[in-house]
């Protein structure tokens, strides 16, 4: 089958090419496909095309301002604004700052405070079910006004940035533009500033990498779009797909299955696991008001909140977390849920062999699809070249990526 794909594909290919390219310039010798691909199965073709394209982000029916350019742009403000915390100093670009793939380059991210655990990329966040690495949140609007209470993270309160926008004539007129005056109701005040901030979030897709261009040309018989993944990369593309199963958690267009998983890493600190994970997250999200199914969602019928009211807190959810996105992942070091390991291939390591992770039965929850992937160092290069293909930061308008008030844009 292999060999019948192939054949097919060259001529396909070699037709096109040499057409498309004779438009520009006289070009008589056909492209050499071995030079630019592998010799690629139609089942592996099928894997890929699962993994792209990503498309825009949903709208998110527990907000009604989502996908809203107005709440956007007032959202874009917010977030870079620290004056929404209780120091005046500690904003979310503190955390997930545009630069450092919406992370922050720290192990551990610092708040006000020092936290517990690694700051999350916020690239392609709105296409989450769940947020945070325990899951704590349902709704992104709750994921981005949770923080602010924090004491730790943003230490304010619901009452301070209410007043905020109130009582300072450039914030009320934002506020206002968007959602009215504001009522003397703090938290609505302040689930409107989530969902503003939520609304923003959505903008913050990246979804053309070398990759899904890759993948693109195989599809369209384009050799200049199969160039964009390098030999390399491919074979590191055929170990994920394939032998490294890496697929069985880090699937579809997004890179990953939403779900919750215990990879056997031991915590920064050395010792056994005191980090409950999902299990502790499953109890935040039954206490929190700012969920699909709570008071102030636009859907608490809709399908999140359904999903929200079928989770149930198990013994097996202990110490397990929430599977990461792969897009962009090169640019957010580093990584694991306490940032345990500095750089992808350290990361690509641990999965091949399990040196130095915690060994089997230290909780009620070892995930059988943990199987060591056993790759030799040049399969563990390969795959940290896949994982740097699936790099875009250019697909999203790069104005999102800056301070609106350093662009001249008032408050």
């Amino acid at each position: 089958m292999r060999a019948a794909f192939a054949l097919l594909f060259v001529g396909v290919i070699g037709v096109g090419v040499w057409f498309g390219v004779s438009r520009a310039r006289y070009t008589p010798d056909p492209v050499d496909l071995s030079t630019i691909m592998l010799d690629w199965t139609t089942e592996e073709v099928a894997m890929m095309r699962a993994h792209t394209p990503l498309g825009e982000a949903p709208i998110d029916e527990t907000n009604r301002w989502s996908g809203d350019e107005a709440a956007a742009a007032f959202g874009h403000a917010l977030f870079f604004s620290p004056e929404l915390s209780g120091n005046g100093e500690v904003s979310c670009v503190s955390c997930h700052t545009p630069s450092m793939g919406f992370g922050d380059g720290r192990a551990q991210a610092r708040g006000i405070g020092e936290q517990s655990r690694h700051s999350q990329s916020l690239w392609n966040v709105a296409h989450q079910r769940w947020f945070t690495w325990d899951g704590r949140e349902n709704t992104l609007w709750g994921h981005s006004v949770n923080p602010i209470e924090d004491p730790r993270e943003m230490g304010s309160s619901r009452a301070h940035v209410a007043a905020l926008m109130r009582d300072d004539p450039p914030w009320r007129a934002r506020y206002v533009a968007v959602f009215g005056e504001p009522t003397s109701d703090d938290t609505e005040v302040f689930v409107n500033l989530g969902k503003a901030m939520a609304a923003y979030q959505e903008r913050l897709v990246s979804r053309r990498s070398p990759f899904d261009v890759f993948v693109e040309g195989l599809i369209e018989a384009d050799a200049e779009k199969i160039s964009a993944l390098s030999l390399e990369a491919q074979r590191g593309l055929r170990t994920f797909l394939t032998v490294g199963t890496c697929v069985s958690c880090h699937s579809g267009p997004n890179f990953s299955d939403g779900a919750f998983h215990s990879v056997r890493m031991a915590p920064l600190e050395g010792g056994v696991p005191t980090d409950a994970g999902r299990h502790a997250g499953l109890g935040s999200l039954a206490r929190s008001e700012f969920t699909a199914a709570g008071p102030w969602s636009d859907a608490p019928e809709g399908v999140r909140a359904r999903l929200e009211r079928r989770q149930v807190r198990t013994e097996e959810s202990w110490g397990a977390f929430r599977t990461p996105s792969l897009r962009n992942v090169a640019l957010s070091a580093p990584y694991m849920h306490q940032g345990q390991k500095l750089a992808l291939r350290d990361v690509v390591r641990h999965y091949s062999a399990f040196e130095g992770a915690l060994a089997p039965g230290h909780h009620a929850n070892d995930d059988p699809l943990l199987v060591p992937m056993e790759l030799r160092e040049t399969q563990i290069d390969e795959v940290v070249a896949f994982l740097e293909s699936l790099t875009d930061e250019g697909s999203a308008d790069a104005r999102w990526f800056s301070d609106p008030t350093e662009s001249g844009e008032a408050r």
